[in-house]
């Protein structure tokens, strides 16, 4: 019996390239070492190996977003439900604490499809927060 983690992971997200999405109900998953990206319909945009993946948090997504290269091009992936909209008026204090929340539970998402994608053998950087990288091998 291998003692290798081959990790599984399947999240429902918003993908794209650059400004534009592709599917705004997409779904990305990690399994038996490879990486798909689908439309909701089942379609698939892309598909690699784990290896031909790098990954890392997208600038500007307050954490909630991920860029990932797939051979040639670059995607965007957030998970759905967890985009906020800063700057609104008009909003109270709840509002607020609603924002917030889900801005943790999209970072944690995105946490855990980035440990993920490292443990499978993609290459992944991650920012700290001082700004320095870390390229997360799995070892």
């Amino acid at each position: 019996m291998s003692d290798e983690v081959d990790p599984t992971f399947d999240m429902t997200a918003r993908i794209g390239t650059g400004w534009r999405w592709l599917d705004q109900r997409g779904s990305v998953s990690v399994r038996d070492g490879r990486v798909v990206l689908r439309k909701r319909k089942g379609d698939v945009i892309s598909e690699a190996p784990v290896g031909d993946v790098v990954a890392s948090n997208r600038k500007g997504s307050m954490g909630v977003g991920t860029k990932m290269s797939i051979g040639s091009k670059t995607y965007v992936v957030e998970p759905v439900g967890f985009r906020i909209s800063p700057g609104l008026p008009g909003h109270d204090m709840a509002e607020a604490v609603r924002v917030f929340a889900n801005l943790k539970k999209g970072r944690e998402l995105t946490g855990h499809f980035l440990t993920a994608l490292a443990t499978a053998g993609a290459q992944v950087d991650v920012v700290g927060s001082e700004g320095s990288t870390d390229d997360t091998k799995p070892t």
